[in-house]
């Protein structure tokens, strides 16, 4: 495999990582404030910001 192709794959493994740790930070103040993740995910939070 080339350094390229490594570079890539760790850049893909690092990418996933990130976004379970998104996901595990976005769940905990979900709960913490009554929401599911999902009605968290699905908000449009946008109207609270105009």
């Amino acid at each position: 495999m080339s350094l390229k192709d490594q570079a890539r794959s760790m850049a893909a493994r690092n990418r996933q990582s990130d976004k379970h740790r998104e996901e595990v930070v976005l769940g905990r103040a979900a709960n913490e404030v009554g929401l599911t993740v999902s009605e968290a995910t699905s908000h449009n939070w946008k109207t609270h910001t105009n």
